[in-house]
C-alpha cells in the first residue's frame, strides 16, 4: 500500500490494521485520557495518599475497589495543599453524598464523605468506585472554581447490603488555595486492602 492511499483511507476511515502493531511517541494537537498507574494495596493503612500528582493533567479519574478493615464505616477523601500536607480545617469543604436516596451532606466540614458510614468489613463487602478531580492545577489569581471531586460508588455495605449512589464535593470559597494530591481515608481502623487505577486526562 503506498503512503498517498494509506493517508487517503485514514483521512476517509475506512483503513484496516491487522496483526499486532506497536506504537510509540505521543500525538500532538488532540486531547486524550491515559493510564498514568495501577497500585495494589495489601498492607492495612489508615490512608492512601495520590501526592505530586502530574501537573500535565488538570482533571483525574480513579477507579478504586477499597476493602475496609472495621464494620460500619464511612470512606472519606481530603485534597492536599501546595506542601503536601492534608487540608483539614473545620469549614474547609462541602459536599453531597446519596446512599439509596439518602443524602448526607455538609457545607463546611474537614472532609469530603464518598460513602454513608455503613461500610462493612465482612470478606466480600467494601467499595467500588469512581472519583473525578477537577481542578488540579487551579491557580488561585486567575481561576473561578476551586479544586472538586465528583463520581458514583456502589458495593456490599454492613451486613452485606448492596447499595450506592453519587456523590460530589470540593473546597469552600473560605478554604481556596493550591492543591496538589488527594488522600483516601476511612473513618475508622484502616483501609485493609485496595486497587486503583489511576488516568489522566491531557489537553496539551
Amino acid at each position: 500500500m503506498t503512503q498517498a492511499r494509506t493517508i487517503a483511507d485514514f483521512v476517509s476511515g475506512t483503513t484496516t490494521i491487522t496483526g499486532n502493531p506497536t506504537f510509540s511517541g505521543t500525538v500532538a494537537g488532540a486531547g486524550s485520557m491515559e493510564l498514568i498507574s495501577t497500585l495494589t494495596y495489601s498492607t492495612p493503612a489508615a490512608t492512601i495518599d495520590y501526592d505530586n500528582l502530574s501537573t500535565d493533567y488538570d482533571s483525574l479519574q480513579f477507579y478504586f475497589n477499597m476493602h475496609s478493615s472495621t464494620d460500619g464505616v464511612r470512606f472519606f477523601c481530603r485534597f492536599l495543599d501546595s506542601s503536601g500536607a492534608q487540608i483539614t480545617a473545620a469549614n474547609s469543604y462541602g459536599f453531597c453524598t446519596t446512599t439509596d436516596n439518602s443524602v448526607s451532606s455538609a457545607d463546611d466540614d474537614n472532609l469530603m464523605a464518598l460513602t454513608a458510614s455503613t461500610i462493612g468489613s465482612d470478606t466480600h463487602e467494601g467499595a467500588r468506585g469512581t472519583l473525578n478531580l477537577l481542578g488540579r492545577n487551579y491557580f488561585v489569581a486567575t481561576d473561578s472554581v476551586p479544586p472538586t471531586i465528583c463520581g458514583f460508588i456502589q458495593g456490599h455495605y454492613q451486613s452485606n447490603v448492596y447499595s450506592g449512589g453519587p456523590f460530589y464535593g470540593g473546597l469552600n470559597s473560605s478554604s481556596v488555595q493550591t492543591i496538589r494530591g488527594i488522600r483516601f481515608g476511612v473513618s475508622s481502623g484502616n483501609i485493609e486492602k485496595a486497587k486503583i487505577h489511576l488516568f489522566g486526562v491531557r489537553c496539551t
